[in-house]
């Protein structure tokens, strides 16, 4: 499989969750206030912009396929969690290791595209080959919404063990990309030095 298909692939794997359209009905339905469920949202922000720069240093630090894997694989046991324990603060443990592994996942991505086209000799199609990425994403998360609206009905148990599927079928994607090395300048540095530098 070239390295256009698996970004097409992986973006599409990576959104295709049933759970997206329904996680605000399920945190609801297990009886939580608004206000609960806004501390929930307030959580997840917080935490996916706290962990940005300390998650973006991993991914030029060290083998983008692997973190990129690991952060979207961080989502898996968030969805396990809503679905044995569904409670306020498994929500908020969930939310937790979803924003980590959302950080670590949105700049290594868009890094581990462009070093591998260029790596090809094919960096011009940078910009062509993230759109038609995001355009996959998209189809993903439609299609997923579909799929909930269908399975949804019978509970949350089927949309929660789908997306976790899908979380792995995207994390084995990641760790199929070519070898991507760190960013050059950075490989000889430490992580404390390459994190007081961002």
């Amino acid at each position: 499989m070239s390295t256009t298909k698996r970004v097409y692939a992986f973006c599409f794997a990576q959104d295709f969750r049933p759970i997206y359209p329904l996680y605000a009905l399920l945190f609801a339905d297990n009886g939580l206030s608004t206000a609960q469920i806004s501390a929930l949202f307030a959580l997840w922000a917080g935490v996916s912009l706290a962990s940005e720069v300390p998650a973006g240093v991993f991914g030029d630090r060290f083998d983008r396929r692997k973190v990129l894997a690991f952060g979207n694989l961080l989502t898996a046991p968030a969805f396990a969690l809503w679905l044995i324990e569904p409670s306020f603060w498994s929500f908020a443990a969930g939310f937790v290791l979803w924003g980590i592994g959302g950080a670590l996942e949105s700049g290594t991505f868009e890094a581990l595209v462009f070093d591998e086209l260029r790596a090809n000799r094919q960096e011009s199609t940078y910009i062509k080959v993230i759109g038609r990425a995001h355009g996959f994403s998209l189809l993903g998360i439609f299609l997923a919404t579909l799929l909930a609206s269908l399975i949804g009905k019978h509970g949350y148990t089927a949309p929660l063990l789908v997306s976790v599927a899908t979380t792995v079928v995207a994390s084995a994607i990641a760790l199929s990309f070519p070898v991507a090395t760190p960013a050059e300048e950075l490989a000889e540095e430490n992580y404390i030095g390459v994190l007081k530098g961002g």
